[in-house]
């Protein structure tokens, strides 16, 4: 059976009768839709066992497993439940809860096309607007980035560039389905491609606090989120910017001026 995406997530439990029917309504009207709001999540059905247990199992297809864990699952699910989700979800009143997560291994693609040609796709061109005005057309560097062809730039990948000008006007394109380590001969397999871009401050902002001294706990008050979700964004921060402390995590924002504010 093919599937929409390279990752499924099933769950099944049993619920008591006396609650069935606010269950069935929350999860229904409620709890899968936002969970189809998250990025990553591509198609949502729940089923009622035609005999044993668990009676009730909800079948999730993923873009991929690591959509759970992603900020968007989990700062807008995860660990922040709704007032009806802690009345009626299946920590409250759920038995015999089972969760488990998938990764596709067979077929090892979800394209046709991708049976002959081995794909990686990325983004050929990504950048922002120089300091100067300019005509170009063809340039890289490292201050803006640009036509580069980097398969570094793949799906899910993260990138920090400076804002030179007002609104920073990013730019990205050129996407490719298939390259080696470099364009250099032009040999190269260009596609069209939908593509989702997030641009988010959330790190940039965690960065700044940290800067300043403050404590995870601090962070989460201030940035009104779990203190686990700062947990993880910090993580990220340390990872991305190859910190290999705090201290050194200071000395960078200062020198990429993202200045600690108290």
């Amino acid at each position: 059976m093919p599937i929409a995406g390279k990752g499924m997530l099933l769950t099944s439990m049993d619920i008591e009768p006396a609650h069935a029917e606010e269950f069935n309504r929350w999860y229904d009207e409620e709890h899968l839709p936002r969970l189809l709001e998250v990025p990553g999540f591509l198609s949502a059905g729940r089923y009622v066992a035609v005999k044993g247990a668990p009676k009730y199992l909800a079948m999730y297809e993923l873009e991929d497993h690591n959509v759970l864990r992603s900020t968007a699952y989990l700062d807008t699910v995860k660990y922040q439940p709704s007032p009806q989700r802690t009345k009626v979800g299946t920590s409250r009143i759920g038995r015999n809860f089972l969760r488990n997560l998938y990764r596709q291994i067979f077929p090892v693609h979800t394209d046709p096309i991708e049976q002959t040609v081995e794909m990686a796709p990325f983004l050929g061109s990504v950048g922002v607007a120089p300091r100067r005005e300019r005509r170009m057309t063809f340039s890289q560097s490292p201050e803006y980035l640009g036509d580069v062809d980097l398969p570094a730039l793949r799906p899910g990948a993260t990138v920090v560039l400076p804002v030179n000008v007002d609104g920073a006007l990013v730019s990205f394109g050129d996407a490719h389905g298939a390259q080696g380590s470099g364009e250099i001969t032009g040999a190269a397999l260009e596609i069209e491609a939908d593509v989702q871009l997030t641009v988010t401050a959330r790190e940039r902002e965690v960065m700044a606090l940290v800067a300043a001294g403050l404590m995870n706990k601090q962070i989460a008050g201030e940035m009104k989120l779990a203190e686990i979700t700062v947990k993880l964004h910090r993580g990220n921060v340390m990872r991305k910017m190859d910190a290999k402390s705090v201290a050194d995590l200071v000395r960078m924002a200062d020198m990429i001026g993202i200045a600690g504010k108290s």
